[in-house]
């Protein structure tokens, strides 16, 4: 179905080894030009979802914001020398931080905030993804 839409199919790949197919839709119609910017925040959502699961076992501590920021970092490095962001830096390309309220911290919750440019360098698309830790006590 996708196939006949003119839609390039990503299959589904582990955290560690990103790839990505093409960038462009081969319709004309402009209610699918940014078909491939969401297939991308999907598949980073996805697989970073996927590759933090871990972080429910974890008390939040630095170490651990530290880990899950290089851990972050790193995957979209993969995803900017590929090309899938865009800009001549990993800063222009992307900038991860970690943040949480005592509330968050209490309900187990810490959130990991990316900002990305899949279009233009420094403009940016920020994603929140809320990664399960530890309640504290």
């Amino acid at each position: 179905m996708m196939k006949k839409l003119g839609l390039m199919i990503v299959g589904s790949m582990a955290l560690a080894s990103a790839s990505l197919g093409s960038d462009s839709s081969a319709q004309s119609d402009p209610d699918w030009d940014r078909v491939p910017i969401r297939r991308l925040m999907i598949y980073i959502e996805q697989a970073m979802s996927q590759g933090f699961q871990w972080t429910a076992y974890e008390q939040d501590t630095e170490s651990l914001r530290r880990m899950v920021v290089w851990d972050a970092s790193n995957f979209l490095k993969g995803l900017h020398a590929q090309g899938a962001l865009v800009g001549e830096t990993s800063d222009q390309a992307y900038q991860v931080e970690t943040s949480a309220t005592p509330e968050d911290l209490k309900n187990g919750r810490l959130n990991l905030i990316l900002e990305l440019a899949p279009v233009h360098p420094g403009e940016f698309v920020t994603m929140r993804l809320v990664l399960k830790v530890a309640p504290s006590n």
